[in-house]
């Protein structure tokens, strides 16, 4: 029973006069009141900072910064302007500040802002608290200790018995904070400078990295073989200025063999390789049996997730071999080798523990420089024993003006390189390597940079098939209509001219009859092909020129029609039904005894119906033209029409294709059909259909039949589905 007596806290009733509120008198506030009566521990806010007075929004401030501060996600966050617009009216901050937001929930938000760290100026929200030093000692301890638990518990206190949790400055200002030591407070400056150095650059490799993708444009890659498709992006590569002359790389491997260190590497297409004009010295690598391996493992891992791999990087593991870099980046004239003592180009490790053992917060680059010449030397020496090799520790090893000169190629040649596998048919068939620029003077921002084009570059190469094949396909056709159009005129002479012969041979019909080119070879070629010797009569022969001719016309027809189905097309509300049922009328009068059943409902598509008119004739003539070739004994079609979530689906079935016979793999491509590879079509009626449904934002496919168990049945079935018509879809907005 004890434990439900009640726990009785008596309150003075001086305290009331504080806050007539129950939980301002809660324990832990209560506690709070007992630490806080230590005075020479503590001291009033307002007395180690002053207020900012904040800018009216007409006040002709200078708003112009690199940095804002702004309230994301429940706190503070100091972000890099970009080129959308800032979240409402802004105010500068002075060089250094505490900005808090009044507003909050379950913690106050704060944040520590320095000019230092943050170089080109800061703006905040308008309506945020902004606290500057009274004097000229930094407040960055300070934002330390407001984050605290002590001071939280004041701030949530101030606003206790407030409909809105609303801090007010003169309560702010009157919050006891902890003032520390001397020592102490350098230690807890420190560790605010640290987390704002992190923060500083995260923001500015996330806005370099933002910066490289944006600076890369979408890019599709059309041409149409594989080889054609790696020159189309190198020449990308080139034209947007990703890479320089001597940055960019495919490697290759020269055999199949995983364990194997033998690798083709080239240059770009169309970057000359001045070794042709100048002789060029290839220094023998610092080969290292890890870094090879490493590499290797990357190389012939066949998956795709990762689009690129950053290597040579300060800061990360990954490092290109020796041998590599001696066949791209490290060849040199034999003059610059002499220079440079060089026989031996050393591995990335060489260069990276030289550098990093000297880089902190004071980059000592004549440090580096020191080690590198002494460790450069230590390393041709130790490997050839070159009698004419500075001796350790004397004054030529130590030679200032060597060291600036080999300094400056290592770090050329030891620049991070961003690795794009290229993939065919799921397997790895090289890699692209594009060196980006110097990382010395920041690391950080060079990966980030690096990075960014690696998303962007990856999107390419990872292009899905489909979409790479839907490109070319798209610009060969393209190039396909050019040359048409270049025929019409040729097509029109050819007419012309077939025409006047065929009135002339009409009115002399002792010239039509004769055989051409010559008797004698008309009779032979006649014999060899088996043929009618009237095949090669004059009228016969230019009968066949004139069908030729309207063969082309024909195939010149529907490529016009290929390229209008894949353009804008103006739609309106469609009766399928109806369209349907028209078509099948004209389609009963091709085949004998044909029975066609296509009466259905009406449902309405958004589409062209003219265009929609041209892809239900050729489905249906080639079901027609199927029919007559299998000689079916009861030949029939039978279309259906019906709405079902959101789309009008469609289906046409016959029964013409034998049950022992399959059907092709890939109907609706270009030259797929038996007809077109027999010379008997064009091979485009399908592509056309499959393109006019895409364009209307449906899709089509063609099926064998089947039973219920799976079992085949004769015939065919084109399915297609289209958006139905309603009034949002009419009103809908064009896609940008």
């Amino acid at each position: 029973m004890d434990d439900l007596v009640p726990h009785i806290t008596w309150i003075d009733p001086v305290d009331f006069e504080r806050n007539w509120h129950p939980a301002f008198h809660a324990p832990e506030y209560r506690e709070l009141d007992r630490r806080l009566q230590d005075h020479q521990q503590y001291a009033p806010l307002g007395t180690l900072v002053q207020l900012t007075k904040p800018a009216r929004s007409d006040d002709k401030a200078d708003l112009t910064g690199r940095w804002l501060v702004r309230l994301r996600r429940g706190g503070l966050e100091v972000e890099e302007l970009g080129e959308e617009p800032p979240p409402g009216p802004l105010v500068p901050l002075p060089p250094e500040a505490i900005v808090i937001a009044s507003h909050f929930s379950a913690s106050v938000p704060l944040t520590h802002w320095d000019e230092t760290l943050f170089p080109g100026g800061g703006l905040t929200q308008l309506g945020m608290i902004v606290l500057r030093p009274r004097g000229s000692e930094s407040i960055d301890w300070l934002a330390y200790e407001l984050a605290s638990n002590l001071v939280q518990l004041q701030l949530r206190r101030s606003v206790i018995g407030s409909t809105l949790p609303r801090i007010e400055v003169s309560s702010l200002l009157d919050i006891q904070v902890r003032v520390p030591t001397a020592e102490e407070k350098r230690r807890l400056s420190e560790v605010v400078r640290e987390r704002h150095r992190n923060k500083a650059a995260f923001e500015r490799a996330h806005a370099l990295l933002v910066s490289a993708k944006k600076g890369v444009k979408p890019f599709v890659l059309t041409a149409a073989t594989f080889e054609e498709r790696l020159e189309q992006f190198e020449s990308y590569l080139l034209e947007q200025r990703i890479v320089d002359a001597q940055s960019g790389f495919f490697v290759e491997a020269s055999t199949t063999d995983h364990s194997s260190d033998l690798f083709v590497v080239r240059p770009l297409r169309g970057i000359r390789d001045d070794s042709v004009s100048r002789q060029r010295v290839q220094l023998q690598p610092q080969e290292d049996r890890h870094v090879n391996g490493d590499w290797r493992d990357w190389y012939w891992e066949p998956s795709s997730a990762e689009k690129f791999t950053i290597f040579n990087a300060l800061g990360t593991s990954a490092a290109l071999p020796s041998h590599l870099l001696a066949r791209m980046t490290a060849r040199i004239t034999p003059t610059a080798a002499a220079d440079l003592r060089a026989r031996i180009l050393p591995g990335f490790d060489f260069f990276r523990q030289a550098i990093e053992v000297h880089r902190d917060d004071d980059w000592d680059e004549a440090a580096a420089k020191q080690l590198l010449a002494s460790s450069w030397f230590a390393l041709q020496r130790g490997r050839l024993g070159a009698a004419e090799l500075p001796t350790a520790g004397t004054a030529a090893e130590k030679d200032e003006e060597f060291a600036d000169h080999l300094f400056e190629w290592l770090r050329y040649v030891f620049r991070p390189a961003v690795a794009l596998k290229v993939h065919r048919h799921g397997a790895v068939a090289g890699a692209y390597v594009l060196f980006g620029p110097d990382q010395l003077e920041d690391p950080a921002d060079a990966r980030a940079a690096l990075s960014g084009y690696g998303e962007r570059l990856g999107e390419v190469l990872g292009q899905p098939s489909d979409v790479i094949d839907d490109a070319a396909r798209r610009e060969s056709l393209r190039r396909l209509s050019w040359v048409m159009h270049q025929l019409n005129g040729p097509i029109g002479r050819a007419t012309n001219a077939a025409e006047d012969l065929d009135a002339f041979l009409k009115s002399a019909p002792e010239i039509a009859s004769r055989l051409v080119p010559s008797e004698a070879k008309a009779k032979a070629r006649a014999a060899m092909r088996g043929e009618d010797i009237q095949q090669f009569t004059f009228a016969t022969r230019l009968g066949e020129l004139t069908k030729a001719i309207g063969d082309i016309r024909r195939l010149t027809y529907q490529i016009r029609q290929l390229r209008r189905a894949q353009g804008d097309l103006q739609k309106q509300k469609c009766d399928l039904a109806e369209l349907l049922r028209v078509k099948a009328t004209e389609c009963a009068k091709q085949v004998h005894g044909l029975r066609i059943d296509a009466e259905n409902p009406s449902v309405f598509a958004l589409g062209n119906a003219d265009v929609l008119n041209e892809a239900f004739s050729e489905v249906l003539n080639n079901a027609c033209r199927e029919l007559k070739e299998q000689e079916i004994a009861q030949p029939t079609i039978l279309i259906r029409v019906w709405a079902d979530d959101g789309s009008a689906k469609i289906t046409i079935s016959d029964n013409a294709l034998p049950v022992d016979r399959q059907l092709i793999s890939n109907p609706f491509d270009e030259d797929a059909s038996t007809y077109a590879k027999q010379g008997r079509g064009s091979g485009l009626g399908l592509a056309i259909v499959r393109e006019t449904f895409r364009t209307h934002g449906g899709s089509c496919q063609l099926l064998e039949n089947r039973d219920d168990n799976g079992a085949r049945l004769a015939g065919v079935t084109f399915g297609a589905s289209l958006p139905l018509f309603t009034l949002d879809v009419m009103w809908e907005e064009p896609d940008a």
